[in-house]
C-alpha cells in the first residue's frame, strides 16, 4: 500500500480503535493526519466511524482550510488546522473526550505527569467546533511548543503524535495519569457516599404506544398512558410505582421509547441526600452533558399519594427538557430513542456525575456558561442527533 493510502487507513483504524478503547462515545472526538506538506486528511461530520471508508475522509488545505468534496469535515477542522500550522513535525492527531482527561480539564489547570514533570497545558474554555477554541489551542502551543498534548477545559484532549501509534499511546498514557489524580481526590468520596437506592425503576421501552417495563424476573405491559388510570389490573402491584414514573416520561415525550434506571457509585454518590453540594442536582460541568443531558441535571424525588404519582406534572416537564434526572438518594433515570442513544446517556452522566464530585473538591472547576449550553444543547437536539440518525 502506496504511503498516502496507508496514512488514510490509519485514520479509518484509529477511528475503531477509539471506540474500542472508550475513549470517545458515537461519533464525538475527531481525527485527522498530515498527508504532504500542504494537507490534511480528517474525519467527516457526524458519520459512524464503523461506517467510515477512506473515500470518505476530508481533504483540508492547511494554509487556507479549504476542501473540495460534498462531505463536510469535523466540525473541529479548525482546532487540527491550527495545531498542523503551528507544529510541522506533528503527523497525527486524535480528538478524544476520554472519561479522566475531561473530568481533570473542568479546573482549567494544566496536568503534570511524574516522574518527568512533564505538563500537558490546559486550553482556555471555548464553545465547541469554534474558530476561539482553535485559537486558544494555538496560543496554548506558542506558550508550551513542545507539549505532546493539550486539554481542552471542560471539553476533552487533543494528542499530537508523529504517527498513529504515538498519538494513541500518548492518549492513554494521560488518561491513566488523570485516573489516578481524580482517584487520590475523590476515591474516599465515592466509596463512603453511596447507598443503598429506595427502589428499583427498572427498564423499559415504547414500541407501537405500548411500554413494557421489565424489573428483575417481573415485567408490565401496557398503552403509554394507562398506568395513571383508575384500573391498573394489567400492572402488577409492586410494578405501579415504577411504571407510573416510566409512563409519566412517555408521556411527556412522545420522542422517548427507551428508559433505564442507572445505578452505580458515581451516580449514587451525587444523588445522596448527605451530599450537600447535589441537593437540587447540577448544571453541566463538560460540554458533552449539556449536549445530550441538558442545560440542568435535576434531583426529584418521586411522591406517591394513594397510589398514584404526585408529581407527575414536573417529571413530564423534565422528560421534554432534558435526558436524565436524579433520584433522591437512589441513583438516576435516563431516556432517549434507542438502547444505542440510552447507552451514550450512561456513559456522558457518568462522567458528568463524576466531574460533579471532582468540582466538590476542587476550587477552581467552573460550569459551562448556561447560554452557551443552551445553544449547544439546541445545536445537538436540532442538527447533530437527526444527522446522526441519517435525517436531512
Amino acid at each position: 500500500m502506496k504511503e498516502r493510502e496507508q496514512i488514510l487507513q490509519n485514520i479509518i483504524d484509529a477511528g475503531l480503535k477509539l471506540r474500542k478503547e472508550g475513549l470517545i462515545v458515537r461519533t464525538w472526538g475527531n481525527i485527522s493526519a498530515r498527508v504532504s506538506d500542504t494537507e490534511f486528511a480528517i474525519t467527516p461530520s457526524g458519520r459512524d466511524y464503523s461506517t467510515l471508508t477512506t473515500d470518505d475522509l476530508v481533504i483540508v488545505d492547511i494554509k487556507t482550510g479549504s476542501y473540495d468534496t460534498a462531505l463536510r469535515p469535523s466540525g473541529e477542522v479548525e482546532l487540527h488546522r491550527a495545531i498542523y500550522l503551528k507544529r510541522s513535525n506533528t503527523g497525527f492527531v486524535i480528538h478524544t473526550h476520554q472519561d479522566y482527561a475531561t473530568i481533570l480539564s473542568i479546573t482549567g489547570e494544566n496536568l503534570i505527569i511524574d516522574p518527568n514533570n512533564e505538563v500537558f497545558p490546559c486550553a482556555k474554555y471555548a464553545i465547541c467546533c469554534s474558530d476561539t477554541l482553535a485559537s486558544n489551542v494555538s496560543k496554548v502551543l506558542t506558550e508550551y511548543p513542545d507539549a505532546r498534548g493539550i486539554l481542552l477545559k471542560g471539553h476533552g484532549f487533543v494528542a499530537l503524535g508523529s504517527d498513529m501509534e504515538g498519538a494513541f499511546a500518548i492518549a492513554e498514557e494521560v488518561e491513566e495519569a488523570s485516573k489516578l489524580s481524580f482517584t487520590a481526590a475523590c476515591g474516599s468520596i465515592i466509596s463512603s457516599s453511596t447507598k443503598q437506592m429506595k427502589r428499583d425503576y427498572g427498564r423499559s421501552r415504547l414500541d407501537e404506544g405500548f411500554v413494557t417495563l421489565t424489573i428483575g424476573s417481573s415485567s408490565a405491559h401496557w398503552p403509554v398512558g394507562y398506568a395513571s388510570k383508575s384500573d391498573r389490573k394489567a400492572i402488577p402491584r409492586k410494578l405501579r410505582a415504577a411504571a407510573l414514573v416510566h409512563d409519566a416520561i412517555y408521556s411527556g415525550n412522545p420522542a422517548v421509547r427507551n428508559i433505564r434506571h442507572l445505578i452505580n457509585d458515581a451516580v449514587l454518590t451525587v444523588s445522596g441526600t448527605d451530599n450537600d453540594n447535589f441537593k437540587k442536582g447540577f448544571r453541566p460541568y463538560t460540554d458533552d452533558q449539556a449536549q445530550l443531558i441538558g442545560n440542568n441535571l435535576r434531583l426529584i424525588n418521586p411522591a406517591f399519594i394513594l397510589g398514584r404519582l404526585a408529581n407527575a406534572g414536573r417529571l413530564k416537564r423534565i422528560a421534554t427538557q432534558s435526558n436524565a434526572m436524579l433520584l433522591k438518594s437512589g441513583g438516576a433515570l435516563i431516556w432517549n430513542t434507542s438502547a444505542d442513544d440510552v447507552d451514550a446517556c450512561e456513559r456522558i452522566l457518568t462522567k458528568g456525575c463524576m466531574a460533579a464530585i471532582y468540582a466538590s473538591v476542587c476550587d477552581k472547576a467552573s460550569i459551562i456558561p448556561r447560554k452557551t449550553a443552551c445553544k449547544m444543547r439546541d445545536i445537538y437536539v436540532n442538527s447533530y442527533s437527526k444527522l446522526k440518525n441519517g435525517e436531512d
